[in-house]
């Protein structure tokens, strides 16, 4: 299957899982304006304070959202020295990407480490992201 192609069945599966809830409330639209993120999800930097409160290495910290998010269909991206935060619009959209790489997600908020990041410290960053977005 063509990249384009593979993208747009991501996309309407994303879209079609995100339909599953059966719940009246209040739906995130399709498509959000940059850097939005949907109902009750954090940010991209509230997940980076979230390391620095847990005591963890956020050097080097900057916005990569214009050359990540394109690519991973996130609304916002922070990399540091060893990880990168992506969020996304919607939980079933972070899910998709994130199996699709093999990567640690929790709602709608995925990381991806740098290599020679341990085990341990992948444990550590992980917990701090469930702290402040699960």
């Amino acid at each position: 299957m063509s990249a384009p192609r593979l993208g747009a069945a991501v996309l309407v599966l994303g879209i079609l899982l995100s339909a599953c809830g059966g719940r009246s409330a209040a739906r995130v639209p399709d498509v959000l304006p940059p850097n939005a993120v949907g109902p009750g999800r954090v940010t991209a930097q509230e997940v980076i304070d979230g390391f620095t409160a847990a005591g963890l290495d956020t050097t080097g910290a900057r916005d990569t959202t214009a050359a990540d998010c394109p690519g991973s269909g996130c609304s916002q991206a922070i990399s540091t020295d060893d990880v990168v935060v992506r969020v996304f619009p919607t939980s079933g959209r972070a899910e998709i990407y994130s199996n699709s790489v093999g990567i640690f997600h929790i709602v709608a908020t995925s990381l991806t480490f740098s290599e020679g990041v341990s085990v341990d410290l992948q444990r550590r960053y992980e917990t701090a992201t469930k702290n402040v977005a699960g």
